[in-house]
């Protein structure tokens, strides 16, 4: 932070409705405080630092000002940096761990935003707003098999009760969850997720969820005193450097906001150009930045590792309807704030406790689905077969292959992207890392991609000051850094894993103590990561995602757009499923 030390610095509050946040800035500029007060209908100066307040009417208008200011202010000194709006500019992973390294202020109003979106969130739920169904609905109510009892079968099948539907939930597990596994045997005492892991104050149904039935979020922590490794093109880059990289990738992703606006999260298939923009790729957009190379190589890597697909395979659209969808500016802040304190899969136990057990059914997979005629007909490899209404599919593309339906699904919806990401759990000794004042954030370009610490803020009764109780280091990889880690031979994993660590964790081997590879894409219940649109996707299937084909509907995080990948992606796309079928049945009760 050597950069700021001659930098003045104030913090004038914005208000804006019934909104108001921080706009630090350099009071050395007098240009940019001429134009800041050529776009106010006041400002006045007083102890505390500027106080304006914009008297704009319309949100458009008041973002068009604020670029405008920030443009001008960007052409000024190195060490006189403006930042608007928070910048909430970063990426989830990546670059909010920059963002938080760098401006650390940003993260002040979290909680707050993360009550508002919980609100919202109920505001979104059949369970919050219906009654359960008379006696007489009851004995004439509609029958839905739900395939799959991961995030997205699990809270189709909690809304669709609760709006009166006869509810049977199938799952070829013997547990529930899906891609999320909380472990509680890999580190006494404290949680590691095996799986999805990550919730953002911008998730209004997880949030939603957990103000129900009573969970609690446990902060990511900020590490902003903290020096963060970004090991790039065989060197560990030093702080400056790092701070430069960061500036140039916040002003890159400026551009991405902007062009977000005019997409429709909710049906993307219909916004403005999206055909045009459904064909380009997310390379295709990192080959017009003009920045340097090394900016470059580390956008590839941020964008290729947290979409966990190639580049030049991923839709330039998805990535918008995720900024959208995600809140703009709250998405690059925001997607991944917190963890849930005692385990992500307490959701899942809550849920199914919620629904019953008499209606779930695990252990048995579904091998066929017919939905001809009047009613549909869903096999399992038992022999038992349920006849039913409705089915809605809540299992992922990668999946769909072993199950026959008749009639067979369309070409494209059985050629979905899935991604490719696995997870490298680690018992280290300590926080080892500490020592030499470094962040348990890091970057790279190898095959481990990021870096963190799987037990962050959970505080233990035994642990020493110095942090030296066992804690967990996790290793994501996504895309093709993924496909080089699912390469490791199983004998030498850990040793080839140790390698890649001791680049950016010097003495990581002798603090090593056991591991655990989550190899997801060779899950034979899953057989990928977590999806991202490929290029031409959206426009081709989204519209049938949404809408099912008469009987057969559809769930789950590659169905959700707006948060494809996240475990919203499969809360939001079950719930709202469960609402657009109990609305066009007109079997709600309000």
């Amino acid at each position: 932070m050597a950069a700021f030390a001659n930098s003045v610095f104030v913090a004038p509050q914005v208000a804006f409705g019934d909104h108001s946040t921080l706009l630090p800035f350099s009071i050395n500029e007098a240009a940019g405080i001429r134009l800041i007060r050529s776009h106010c209908s006041g400002a006045t100066i007083s102890s505390n630092g500027w106080r304006l307040w914009f008297a704009v009417r319309r949100v458009f208008a008041f973002r068009r000002c604020c670029v405008k200011i920030f443009r001008v202010m960007s052409n000024f000194s190195h060490h006189h940096p403006c930042w608007l709006f928070h910048r909430d500019r970063s990426m989830p992973k990546l670059f909010a761990r920059l963002q938080r390294r760098f401006r650390p202020e940003i993260s002040q109003d979290r909680r707050k935003f993360l009550a508002r979106t919980a609100a919202v969130g109920a505001g979104l739920l059949l369970s919050s707003h219906v009654a359960r169904a008379t006696a007489a609905q009851s004995s004439i109510r509609q029958r839905v098999v739900i395939i799959g009892g991961g995030f997205a079968g699990l809270a189709c099948g909690y809304e669709m009760l609760a709006a009166g539907y006869d509810v049977k939930i199938l799952e070829a597990r013997t547990r529930l969850g899906g891609r999320v596994l909380s472990f509680r045997d890999f580190i006494p005492g404290r949680i590691v997720e095996g799986g999805a892991e990550l919730i953002g104050a911008n998730h209004p149904t997880w949030c939603a969820y957990a103000e129900k039935f009573g969970l609690e979020f446990l902060d990511v922590s900020e590490d902003a005193d903290l020096s963060m490794p970004v090991h790039l093109a065989g060197r560990l880059l030093d702080d400056k450097t790092v701070l430069r990289i960061y500036e140039e990738m916040e002003a890159a992703f400026d551009s991405l906001t902007e062009r977000s606006e005019s997409i429709d999260p909710e049906k993307p298939w219909e916004s403005i150009n999206a055909d045009k923009l459904d064909r380009q790729s997310v390379a295709d957009w990192i080959a017009t930045l003009d920045t340097p190379p090394l900016v470059k190589r580390l956008i590839r890597v941020q964008f290729a590792s947290d979409n966990a697909v190639e580049n030049s395979k991923a839709s330039l659209l998805a990535m918008l309807v995720a900024i959208k969808g995600g809140g703009g500016e709250r998405f690059w802040s925001d997607s991944e704030a917190y963890r849930c304190k005692g385990g992500n899969d307490q959701l899942a136990r809550h849920l199914a406790e919620s629904i019953g057990q008499s209606r779930i059914h695990l252990g048995d997979a579904v091998t066929e689905v017919s939905h001809r005629g009047p009613r549909a007909i869903v096999k399992c490899k038992s022999g038992d077969q349920y006849e039913c209404d409705r089915v809605v599919v809540a299992v992922p593309p990668s999946i769909w292959p072993s199950i026959r339906f008749d009639p067979v699904l369309p070409d494209s919806l059985r050629h979905q992207q899935q991604g490719v990401a696995v997870k490298y759990l680690t018992q280290t000794k300590s926080r080892f890392w500490l020592k030499d004042e470094k962040s348990q954030y890091s970057i790279a370009d190898g095959p481990i991609s990021q870096t963190w610490e799987a037990t962050d803020a959970q505080h233990s009764s035994q642990e020493s000051a110095n942090g030296s109780e066992l804690v967990g280091l996790t290793a994501f990889s996504g895309g093709p850094q993924a496909e080089v880690c699912l390469g490791f031979p199983k004998a030498s994993r850990d040793a080839d894993y140790a390698a890649e660590f001791e680049k950016i964790y010097p003495g990581f081997t002798e603090q090593f103590l056991q591991s655990r590879f989550m190899d997801w894409p060779n899950d034979p219940y899953a057989l990928t990561g977590y999806s991202f649109p490929g290029m031409g996707q959206i426009t081709s299937v989204g519209k049938v995602l949404h809408d099912g084909l008469e009987r057969l509907h559809f769930c789950g995080e590659h169905t959700c757009f707006r948060f494809t990948g996240y475990m919203e992606g499969g809360l939001f796309s079950g719930a709202s499923l469960a609402q657009r079928i109990a609305e066009a049945d007109g079997l709600l009760v309000r």
